[in-house]
């Protein structure tokens, strides 16, 4: 059982309620309630997501009471007194998922010139945590970066928006509890500085080595995905090779320095996985789970009701015990474009990272839900071609009627304004969407201009339950 934004670590919860009652605290069971995003735990930073009902005894003495943002810790404190006794015999049924621990999940960014060994590093430090039982992905930006530009122009703004993907996609996967290891050269410190501001578990790893030594490992190269003849290209034309066409820039204040010239391989992965279990703290997680590895794409005009729907069926699987992450193309655009003018080239890296970052996390074993018009029916069948077990839900309106929807969420006008999750929207000029293809093979058609919120969010679970059963 978790929740979308996070789950309970109970050990720390009855730490915590001890201090408050002076007694000893047993924590027995926790179950989510019905409810949103906006609920959740606060106290201490325990977790966050909907409202829980925990089960515990105090001083011998069964207690049950609810958790959630809207109630203080002395107010919830005072409703165990209050309350009346936990019926031990329901826990079998009431708490079906058993109790959960808080994923200490975190990123670390493996930085140094080309062939300095990042690659070799990541992936070995991955392998070792991996048989420690801790899921991590490398995020190897050579990999990725065939995927966000097959064309690559490298050009300043081309790899200013490829660094932003890069480091969206790993703070979302730490967000849903998935590690990180970025193997990545970012020879400009503002990209490193962007990750650490935005993951709070978030450590770089500087790789020392001689240019020459660089040069020389890099000729010995073998196939992979990073390209080939890298130095060989410095000096000429136009190009960017790092530390020598352009500036590399360090790393000030590393949490670990190796020099791989005078360290030997396995006592650099050593280190860098004492760091990465030294960022997760007492936090060892769980495999992958294979049911989980699904995706469904939500797509329509803007003002179709996306955005509704989605999170209404995030509430309602995490409600369930199934933990998904809504993935809203605003909050992937955002970062990404900052100032720059929204072109095709640039919306084109977006999509096709949304499709990449819906990828990664579902074979991290995260139930994913896209929330994206995406007009171009070839940004969805992105992620179709990505993601094994993936749907289509096709919202279908009237024009007219979205553009109404999305004028009055937007500036907030009384009438729409109520509506589930609208607080959300941002206070700006209705998004305009034209040359919207509609898509030609979706799993799911919903008519959100007739249909009501309760059956459309219906149709969507029963739709995630193929996909869930269909992985299991």
């Amino acid at each position: 059982m978790a929740s979308p934004g996070g789950v309970i670590d109970r050990e720390p919860l009855a730490r915590y309620l001890a201090g408050v009652f002076r007694s000893r605290v047993e924590i027995l069971a926790l179950q989510p309630l019905k409810g949103g995003i906006d609920g959740g735990l606060d106290p201490k930073g325990f977790g966050y997501g909907v409202p829980f009902e925990v089960g515990c005894v105090i001083d011998g003495t069964p207690r049950s009471f609810v958790v959630s943002r809207t109630r203080p810790a002395k107010r919830f404190a005072r409703a165990i007194l209050d309350g009346g006794p936990f019926d031990l015999a329901m826990l079998p049924s009431m708490f079906r998922g058993g109790l959960m621990s808080k994923p200490m999940s975190w990123a670390i960014w493996i930085t140094g010139l080309p062939g300095s060994g990042k690659s070799v590093l990541a992936r070995g430090a991955a392998a070792e945590l991996e048989a420690l039982g801790k899921r991590v992905v490398v995020l190897e930006l050579d990999e990725i970066r065939k995927f966000l530009t097959p064309a690559p122009t490298y050009s300043e703004t081309e790899r200013d928006l490829v660094y932003r993907a890069l480091v969206s996609m790993a703070r979302a996967l730490v967000l849903a509890g998935v590690s990180v290891i970025v193997d990545a050269t970012a020879h400009r410190r503002v990209w490193r500085d962007l990750a650490c501001a935005s993951i709070e578990r978030f450590a770089e790893v500087q790789l020392e080595c001689p240019i020459e030594v660089c040069r020389e490992r890099e000729r010995d190269r073998r196939e992979g995905n990073a390209p080939r003849g890298i130095y060989a290209q410095a000096g000429r034309l136009g190009a960017a090779v790092p530390g020598v066409d352009v500036p590399y820039e360090p790393t000030l204040a590393p949490e670990l320095a190796i020099d791989t010239a005078a360290k030997d391989v396995s006592t650099a992965i050593r280190r860098i996985v004492g760091l990465a279990l030294a960022l997760a703290h007492d936090g060892i997680e769980d495999r992958p789970d294979p049911s989980a590895r699904w995706a469904i794409w939500i797509t329509g005009l803007p003002g179709s009701g996306k955005t509704t729907i989605a999170r209404s069926v995030a509430d309602a699987l995490a409600a369930r015990g199934v933990p998904v992450k809504v993935l809203e193309l605003a909050e992937m655009r955002r970062p990404l474009l900052g100032e720059q003018p929204e072109s095709d080239y640039a919306l084109e890296i977006v999509h096709r990272a949304l499709a990449y970052t819906a990828k990664l996390l579902t074979e991290a074993g995260v139930a994913v839900i896209v929330d994206a018009t995406a007009p171009r029916r070839a940004w969805r069948e992105l992620a179709r071609d990505l993601i094994a077990r993936f749907a289509e839900v096709q919202l279908r309106c009237p024009r007219e009627i979205c553009l109404e929807r999305e004028r009055a969420v937007r500036w907030h006008l009384a009438e729409h304004a109520t509506a589930p999750h609208a607080a959300h929207a941002i206070a700006e000029a209705p998004d305009l969407v034209f040359g919207y293809e509609h898509s030609l093979r979706p799993e799911l058609t919903l008519y959100t201009d007739v249909q009501g919120l309760c059956s459309a969010v219906e149709e969507v679970l029963r739709l995630a339950n193929c996909l869930f059963v269909d992985s299991s």
